[in-house]
């Protein structure tokens, strides 16, 4: 029998967060850096009305930066950091 306690919701089901791992030098995005840290500031910008924020780098003060620029204080609130 199935175990009923295991809950495996599809992304566009309600969730409390979403987690980024943000692209960086030591990643295999390293040649088109720039453009993907671009597409995921606007991923940024487009969930945080909607979701907690838990971004996951090495590099928490750059991602920062790069997110004080784009948004508001309230916003800014709704971002964790994890480094590793």
């Amino acid at each position: 029998m199935p175990d009923s306690s295991i809950f495996l919701p599809a992304e566009w089901h309600e969730q409390d967060a979403v987690q980024l791992t943000w692209p960086h030098r030591a990643t295999d995005w390293r040649p088109i850096l720039e453009d993907v840290t671009r597409c995921y500031l606007n991923l940024v910008r487009a969930l945080i009305a909607h979701v907690h924020i838990i971004i996951v780098t090495p590099d928490p003060d750059t991602v920062g930066r790069q997110l004080r620029r784009l948004l508001n204080r309230q916003d800014l609130e709704r971002i964790s950091f994890c480094i590793a």
